[in-house]
């Protein structure tokens, strides 16, 4: 560029100068900052919210259950504000807002036991001016929907099955009610071959809650395998209210059997299904690997109400399996 080209340009931006308004020059001097830490909680504002005063509200939703904190950004100490101690453990804090003058406070954690399970949604708690609590606040709150259940055990003691069968069968049941005992499951279990033998109903079960006790003293009956018969007499008799059967209740069928059955159908698969009586078959022995036995099998487990297959318990060694197909009618039992 020339001299006198660059000489231009600084006339022009001095012109410019002279024609703005004279304004002072000053420095900025911030106040120094606060820092507002609690040491005995590690999610220390994960949610703040302004309040009057020059005040804050820390919520600390994280370990060691819900709090909230009352800062005075001034003074930098925090203090903590008291809490039922019902509503600290639901993750307070995780959500903070105004309500007018007031304060809501949320957290997601609200734990509670339903029917062996844990039912958990969302708490809030109305805090006034004076960072007291005013009134707990439950918004889409749902009571414990308990699903009522009547559970028949029909389990096969026909002299097919080995003592370590019958055994294991026995072993099984108890271990399910034991582990289900404090539910809104209601239990009955009955024995059948040629014969019929109610073990306990569900009535029994309801006044007297210890399968070990119900069951004790359990017997094998021998003889054949009835299925059909005892379907039928469980769906009339156990599952009836003088029997303890509840209604409303969701009606369940376990049937425990080593395979075919040595009596024909005469309306009692028709009948459970007509009651809405969900049935599940249990296997045990090699006999289910037998298409003949699965095809047997089919009336009794499915159906439209039916929401799962048979399974299979091993049999112990040295347990011996019917010949598939074979007509137990004419079978010697011993």
């Amino acid at each position: 560029m020339s001299a006198s080209g660059g000489v231009g340009v600084i006339g022009v931006i001095a012109a410019l100068m002279a024609a703005l308004p004279h304004s002072g020059a000053f420095n900025i001097h911030p106040a120094p900052y606060r820092v507002l830490t609690h040491s005995g909680s590690s999610s220390f504002g994960h949610q703040v919210l302004r309040l009057q005063d020059d005040r804050l509200l820390v919520g600390a939703p994280v370990g060691p259950g819900g709090r909230l904190f009352s800062c005075h950004v001034e003074h930098g100490d925090c203090r903590e504000v008291e809490l039922d101690a019902n509503v600290t453990r639901t993750n307070l804090g995780m959500a903070l807002t105004h309500w007018g003058r007031d304060v809501i406070a949320c957290g997601p954690g609200w734990s509670r036991p339903c029917d062996r399970n844990v039912q958990t949604s969302g708490i809030c708690v109305l805090i006034g001016q004076e960072l007291r609590p005013i009134r707990s606040l439950q918004p889409g709150y749902q009571g414990c929907q308990r699903g009522l259940v009547d559970l028949v055990f029909l389990f096969d003691g026909s002299s097919s099955m080995s003592p370590a069968q019958f055994g294991a069968i026995r072993d099984f049941m108890v271990d399910v009610m034991e582990k289900l005992e404090n539910s809104s499951i209601r239990f009955a279990a009955v024995q059948f071959s040629s014969d019929i033998q109610p073990c306990f109903s569900l009535a029994d079960y309801a006044a007297w809650p210890r399968p070990r006790d119900l069951l004790k003293g359990l017997m094998q009956l021998g003889g054949l395998t009835d299925t059909f018969t005892a379907i039928k007499y469980v769906v009339h008799q156990t599952f009836s209210e003088a029997a303890g059967s509840r209604p409303g209740a969701r009606r369940v069928l376990i049937i425990v059997t080593d395979g075919d059955a040595t009596d024909s159908d005469t309306g009692g698969v028709r009948d459970a299904e007509e009651r809405d009586v969900i049935r599940y078959v249990i296997g045990i022995g090699h006999n289910f690997n037998s298409p003949d036995t699965a095809r047997l099998l089919e009336p009794i487990r499915l159906g439209r109400r039916i929401r799962a297959g048979a399974g299979r318990i091993r049999a112990p060694p040295g347990a011996v399996p019917r010949a598939p197909g074979q007509d137990l009618r004419h079978r010697r039992h011993e």
